[in-house]
């Protein structure tokens, strides 16, 4: 039945996903074609020059607005398919609530994840290119160099799976919230949002005390003192992160579920 429940979500936003992926992939066509034109030469003058700078004031506020667009997008389809009208009506098989709510966790990071890297891939990769290419080294360099620093591909993959256990933290506490929300019936968005800003501080706060603390007993001069070379270092700090963020993750799941069992009764 769990299968069910994400082939049905991953089915649900699939237009969705199709439809915002095209929308920037065709930007990314235009920028080449812009940027073509622009270096060609063909087109000169000040007018030109305004134009191709609006252009690229327009693509990169889509590129931000498509990542912020399909979040908040997530946000109120959790709402609505589990703590509306319709969630009520709707929500009536006879499944676990911790299914319907993982099922939502993981196509809504999924769905996340995959229009980053599609909105965002190739305008780093511009970036980067030019970057070498005014440096005149390539990026087979900076490998070797990296691996002098024993930074190797496990390096890779901690950091990109930490980067994807931050996005499931991020929906996770995004969820928590809109849960602890529905505490308050006559604002409940009122209440997301406040719940939102009141655990992002206190984890600020608690995360710089933690570090203030840290830094005083010298546990982290011994901890890299103890670690031979960069590499490991950033190993070890990524597996500590992703460490935490699973934990948070299990955690903010746990409330999450705990408050929809006594919101809804399916």
């Amino acid at each position: 039945m769990f299968g069910k429940l994400i082939k049905n979500e991953f089915r649900n936003i699939g237009k969705f996903l199709l439809l915002i992926n095209t929308i920037v992939l065709g930007m990314h066509l235009l920028s080449v074609v812009f940027e073509q034109v622009y270096n060609s030469g063909v087109f000169t003058g000040t007018i030109f020059e305004k134009i191709f700078g609006v252009f690229a004031g327009i693509y990169i506020l889509s590129i931000l607005a498509v990542n912020f667009i399909i979040v908040l997008v997530f946000a109120v389809r959790f709402y609505r398919k589990v703590y509306s009208v319709e969630g009520y009506l709707t929500h009536t098989l006879p499944v676990k609530k911790s299914g319907i709510y993982l099922a939502m966790l993981i196509s809504s990071s999924v769905g996340t994840i995959i229009t980053t890297a599609v909105s965002l891939g190739y305008p780093l990769t511009r970036v980067a290119n030019e970057v070498l290419a005014v440096g005149k080294v390539s990026l087979k360099d900076l490998f070797m160099v990296a691996a002098r620093y024993n930074v190797t591909g496990l390096t890779y993959f901690l950091i990109i799976l930490g980067a994807v256990c931050s996005v499931f933290a991020a929906f996770g506490l995004l969820f928590l919230c809109i849960s602890i929300g529905q505490n308050w019936k006559s604002h409940p968005v009122l209440g997301s949002i406040l719940s939102y800003w009141l655990i992002t501080t206190a984890l600020q706060i608690f995360g710089a005390i933690a570090m203030v603390s840290l830094a005083s007993a010298g546990i982290v001069d011994n901890f890299i003192r103890s670690i031979r070379t960069p590499g490991a270092v950033v190993n070890a700090i990524a597996c500590w992160g992703i460490g935490i963020e699973v934990i948070g993750i299990a955690i903010m799941s746990v409330i999450s579920v705990v408050i929809m069992k006594k919101k809804l009764n399916l």
